[in-house]
Formats: structure tokens, sequence, C-alpha cells
């Protein structure tokens, strides 16, 4: 069982752990792993706008300095945008010091190899192991710090790269979050050819995530309507999700970008093995839809490199999580919020419809969400426990098919996560409820 990494990196409220010396031991156990390979490994880091960010990087550059790597100090940028670079420039692995879409007090570690792939468990394992051994010993010659100045431009122009059809004359908005998305996500639709409004783009205050983002996506629908704007695009910290708003506020996630996409990538010939890729909590009419239209759907665990791993798997080159997470392969391994967005712009100017309508045959059943607070230590043993196994069989049988009831540990907060969807969205709120209800007074 992993001790350090949860479901993306570790991460921990900074104030009330050790983070900073775990970053330096993990810096310093990533580059006795990184020499084993190379003599001289290089290894980029990037950081979202956390005040701790620069604290828990430079302890993670001294552990991999002290250990023989060098480094490519890449300062704020999007966790995308971090993973391209990290193959363009050949390095090793990739770093990012990020929570993501946490609030402020958290912080963390992705750790990327080279070519821009999260590392799989049994990597982190390994990784773990020689955190624990507390060794720091220097191999005997140090690394050196690098300068490569121009990070974010490179990303920004194969970003550009990627868009088909110019944005001249499209009103956009987009909420940054505080976060790394401020200093790329502008720049990128204003080049491109949009009227921009940014909105939540400080990167000297700590307020990643602070009511706005992609965990707080009606911050984005208020702005698009005040504006007049023609869509939105809602990002979070670090910049790997986005949330969509059409011209009217009407909200859309991961899931309804994964219909649009694939059904695109289909008629278009471009759908890799004729499948895509979502997770356990993809809604079920989404599944029930793209089988309609001759699409089948493999289902991952939650997290991102889940479902990059089950796209490998199976050589498929689209997946997504509802939570905005949304992979192309074709051009990176990791879910880039911008990307996706030029993306979907790509197929709307190319089929000439807004969102409402090409999601039109796409069916989306109620979902209901519940989160129930535990001890973080707790949380597999509750999900495993026969008596909440029983209790969902008996509900499930009594939906007799209608619906489904997802119950998993969330990999980044001591809470477990209570998912109930069926046709009918009452029953989906009822059957939620029973079952949180059930966790907190019997188990």
């Amino acid at each position: 069982m992993l001790k350090y990494f949860g479901t993306d990196g570790i991460r921990e409220i900074v104030h009330k752990s050790s983070l900073c010396e775990t970053a330096f031991f993990a810096g310093s156990a990533l580059a006795r792993i990184a020499c084993q390979n190379n003599p001289n490994p290089k290894v980029l880091i990037a950081k979202d706008t956390r005040l701790s960010g620069e604290l828990i990087e430079n302890a993670c550059a001294a552990g991999l300095g002290s250990g023989g790597c060098s480094i490519i100090k890449a300062g704020i940028l999007p966790t995308p945008a971090a993973a391209y670079l990290s193959g363009l420039y050949e390095c090793d692995y990739c770093i990012v010091i990020s929570a993501s879409h946490n609030p402020p007090e958290y912080n963390g570690i992705k750790i990327f190899e080279g070519t821009g792939k999260k590392l799989n468990v049994y990597q982190e394992l390994e990784l773990e192991k020689l955190i624990d051994e507390r060794n720091a010993k220097s191999r005997g010659n140090l690394g050196k710090i690098l300068d490569y100045s121009a990070t974010s431009e490179d990303y920004i122009k194969y970003a550009l790269s990627l868009l088909r059809h110019p944005l001249k004359g499209l009103k956009i908005v987009l909420d940054c979050a505080n976060g790394a998305t401020a200093v790329t996500a502008p720049e990128i639709f204003k080049r491109a050819g949009a009227a921009v409004t940014a909105i939540n783009t400080s990167i000297a205050s700590d307020r990643i995530n602070d009511a706005c983002g992609a965990t707080f996506p009606s911050a984005l629908k208020d702005c698009v309507r005040k504006q007049h704007a023609d869509f939105g695009f809602s990002f979070d910290g670090d910049g790997d999700r986005v949330i969509v708003s059409d011209s009217r506020g009407n909200i859309y996630g991961g899931d309804s970008v994964l219909y649009i996409l694939a059904s695109y990538y289909k008629s278009e010939n471009r759908l890799s093995g004729g499948a895509a890729v979502g997770t356990i909590m993809t809604n079920m009419g989404v599944e029930v839809s793209l089988k309609d239209a001759g699409i089948g759907l493999y289902r991952a665990d939650v997290g991102d490199k889940y479902v990059l791993e089950k796209m490998t798997e199976h050589g498929l080159n689209l997946g997504a999580e509802e939570s905005g997470h949304v992979i192309l392969r074709d051009y990176l391994s990791t879910g880039d919020g911008v990307f996706t967005a030029l993306e979907l712009l790509n197929v709307i100017q190319s089929r000439g419809k807004n969102i409402k309508e090409l999601i039109d045959n796409c069916k989306i059943y109620p979902q209901t969400l519940i989160n129930v607070a535990v001890q973080r230590e707790a949380r597999d043993k509750i999900c495993a426990d026969e008596r909440l196994k029983d209790k969902i069989a008996e509900i499930e049988a009594q939906l007799g098919g209608r619906g489904r009831i997802v119950i998993r540990p969330s990999g980044t907060e001591p809470k477990i996560r209570v998912m109930a969807e069926c046709s009918d969205p009452v029953l989906s709120r009822v059957t939620a409820e029973q079952i949180a209800e059930f966790l907190k007074n019997v188990i």
C-alpha cells in the first residue's frame, strides 16, 4: 500500500506536514533512480502559484542536485506544459510542485517520466522505499541549475499549432483559478485571435482555487453572461482540467466533452480502436449514448494516470473524467485544459454547431455525489466493509437496472465519495443519501 502517493502524486496541508522534508528526500530518491540509467540526468521542475511552492521546489531541487541531477527550474507553468517540455528538452524526469484543484493551504509533488507520463504504482512504490531510507549521500558530482528561459513560449507555440481554425470574432472568457494557466492561457487565446476576458489571474497572492476555477464554475458562468461571451473555459490551479460554458452560461464537464470529441473523431476516422476511456464515475447515460453511436467505452479507476493506462492498454487516443481531465493522446500524454478547449473549438467550428446541438443525442443521467468525512487511514477499510457491500447490493437490486452506486475512497482528501446515478433525479438523490447515512450511522 502506498504511503506518500495518492491518486495524483504526494499531497498534504503544508503547515500540518513535513512536506518540505519529504520533497528533499523525494528529489534525492529520484536522483538515485535517474543516475542508474544516465550518468548525467536532467530533471525539469515547475510549480503552480501557491506561496509554499518556492520552498518545496528548492527542497526538491536540493535533493536532486545533491544526488547528481541537473535541474531546469521552469517557474510557474501548468502541469501539462511541464510534461510536454520535459520531452522537448530530453529530460529524464519532470516534477511539478502543485496540489492541483485543492485549496491554497495544500501543496504537493507530481512526478512524470521524461515522456510526460505519470509514474505508475510500481515506480511510486520503488520511490517510496528510497524516500524512507532518508539517504541523501552525494554521488560525488553535483547537479547544476540549467537556464532555459523560453519554457512558456515553447509551450505556447505548441498549443497554437493544434488550432485548425482561427478564433477571430469569438469572445471568450477564461477563469485561470489564480493558478498556473494565468501565465499561458490568456496569451494563447489572444494570439489565436479571440477577444479574451481573463478572470482570477493573480499569481502574486495565495488565492489559488479560492471560489474560482474548475471546482467553482459559477464564477465562469456569471462572467460569460455579463460579457455576452461566446464561450468560457475554467481551469483548475495547475491547468490539467477544464470546465466549459456556452454563451448562455450552461456548464459542461468532462463527460459531455468526451461524447462530443468521441463522436467527432469517429466521423473523421480519428478515433483509435473505435472506443474511448472514462472512469467508474463516467455517467451511465454517456456510455449508453456512445454505444448507440457505435463507440465503445472502457472504464478505469478514478485518476487521469489510470485513464492513460487503460488508453495505452487498448491503443486508444481519447479519455476523460467528468472532473475535466481530458487526455488527447495524439498531442500529449496527460490532461491539458487549454488543449481540450482548443480541440473543442476546432470541433465546434468544423461542425458549425453550438455545444448544446453537439450533445443533443447524449443522455446524461442525474448523479448525486456526497462526500463523507472519515479518518484518512480508515478510507480503504471502510469501503471494503462487507456490511456496506451488502447494503449497496440491496439498494441496487431495488433499482432494477435503472441506476448504479459507486463508493470510493478519495485519493487526495480524508473522505469517502458516495455517487448514486439513476434516470430519476429524486431516486438518485435519495439513494446517495441512504448510503451516506448508512456510512455515518452504522459503519
